[in-house]
């Protein structure tokens, strides 16, 4: 498994980006309609949380794992719900997609509390930040829309931007729990050299106002 080899690497750091947001977002992204099916089951997520998390809590390796943003972020979310013949019911479904989100995140910390060298990152707050706030770079507000400057092109991965701010939400923690210092990701040149941002994007002569949103 992909755990194996991590810790068959006798690490001392141990990152992850996305602990389960698979397990999540193929509600929305696997269909043409919000699928509440395409949730792994929680028997099953508990499962695999409590395996993964003895395996990391018996290593030497001081482990930071993230939790999952809401489903209901993604673009694809609020397009299913827009273009749904009865759309409460489609926001109804969301909502439950994102209630399960919220209850793996709580067996998530809930198992990692059991082990003194695990630590989880809040990536819901960050998320929710994002989405609610956007991210100021440069003079320019950045958002989770579609062609926002956060969200790549498929509307699921992050841009060079949006990873770099969850890298300093890691930064973040690793300094609050380890006590070490660790200089930040500058957001300016990242964005600046990012493809997938709203200014490349126009200049590479997209209409962004004119894609759907």
């Amino acid at each position: 498994s992909q755990v194996d080899h991590v810790l068959g690497l006798d690490p001392t750091l141990v990152l992850s980006f996305d602990t389960f947001g698979n397990d999540l977002i193929g509600a929305v992204v696997l269909a043409r309609q919000i699928e509440l099916k395409n949730i792994t089951p929680q028997e099953d997520f508990e499962e695999a949380v409590v395996k993964l998390l003895e395996q990391l809590g018996a290593s030497d390796a001081q482990v930071f794992l993230s939790n999952s943003p809401r489903p209901g972020l993604l673009p694809a979310g609020r397009w299913l719900v827009e273009t749904d013949d009865d759309p409460e019911a489609a926001q109804a479904l969301l909502d439950e997609a994102d209630a399960i989100a919220a209850t793996y995140n709580a067996i998530l910390h809930e198992e990692a509390d059991l082990y003194d060298n695990v630590y989880i990152v809040d990536g819901w707050a960050l998320a929710e930040s994002l989405n609610d706030e956007g991210l100021l770079v440069d003079g320019q507000t950045l958002d989770v829309r579609r062609f926002g400057g956060l969200l790549s092109l498929d509307g699921v991965h992050f841009t060079d931007v949006g990873y770099a701010a969850f890298a300093n939400l890691f930064v973040e923690a690793i300094e609050q729990e380890l006590g070490v210092r660790i200089d930040p990701v500058d957001l300016v040149p990242v964005a600046a050299a990012d493809t997938r941002g709203p200014a490349a994007l126009a200049a590479a002569g997209l209409d962004v106002e004119a894609c759907w949103r």
